[in-house]
C-alpha cells in the first residue's frame, strides 16, 4: 500500500511539473525577427560603399502572409537571393544606383517589383560604435557629401503582394 500511495504522489509531481513548463515554454515562443541576409556590392563598387540601411521584405497572397517565398534582387551593382520574411542589409552609397529588380515566388504564386533608388540621409546604427551615429552624418553633412543614395529607406518594412 505504501508503494502505491508513492506512485500516485510521483504522478502527480510529474503532472503538475509538466503542467506547469507548459505557461512558461508559450511565454518563451514569442515572435522572433526575420533572418538578415546582407547584399554586398559588386567589386567595382565597393569604393562607393558608405553605410547600410535594413529592410525587412515580407511577401502575403491575397493579403495573408506567404512565408517562405523565395525571392531575387537584382541591380546593376549588386545580387541577393533570400527566404520571406528576411530583414535584408542593403548598401547605402554615394552617387545614384540603377534600378533592382524584386521577384518572389510562392508555389504558383509570383510578384515583381521595380525598386529606384532614393536620395537618404546616412544614420550609421552600428551599436559597436555609438558615437557613430550622431557625429558620423554630421561630419559628412558639414562636408558636403550627403550625395547618399539606397534602395529602401532604413528600419522599414516592404510588403510584396504575389498573384498566380
Amino acid at each position: 500500500m505504501p508503494s502505491r500511495h508513492v506512485s500516485r504522489i510521483t504522478a502527480c509531481v510529474a503532472l503538475l511539473a509538466a503542467a506547469a513548463c507548459v505557461p512558461a515554454h508559450r511565454m518563451t515562443l514569442g515572435t522572433s525577427s526575420p533572418p538578415r541576409v546582407e547584399a554586398l556590392p559588386h567589386p567595382g563598387d565597393e569604393g562607393r560603399m558608405t553605410g547600410f540601411h535594413r529592410a525587412v521584405i515580407q511577401t502575403t497572397v491575397n493579403g495573408l502572409p506567404a512565408t517562405g517565398a523565395t525571392c531575387r534582387m537584382t541591380a546593376p551593382n549588386l545580387s541577393l537571393e533570400f527566404m520571406t520574411p528576411a530583414e535584408v542589409v542593403v548598401p547605402l552609397m554615394r552617387r545614384p544606383m540603377g534600378p533592382a529588380t524584386l521577384i518572389c515566388r510562392f508555389g504558383s504564386h509570383k510578384g515583381q517589383s521595380l525598386i529606384h533608388a532614393d536620395r537618404k540621409m546616412h544614420m550609421q546604427d552600428n551599436p559597436d560604435m555609438p558615437f557613430g551615429y550622431l557625429i558620423g552624418p554630421l561630419a559628412r553633412a558639414a562636408s558636403g557629401s550627403a550625395n547618399m543614395w539606397s534602395y529602401f529607406a532604413n528600419r522599414s518594412t516592404v510588403t510584396i503582394e504575389l498573384a498566380p
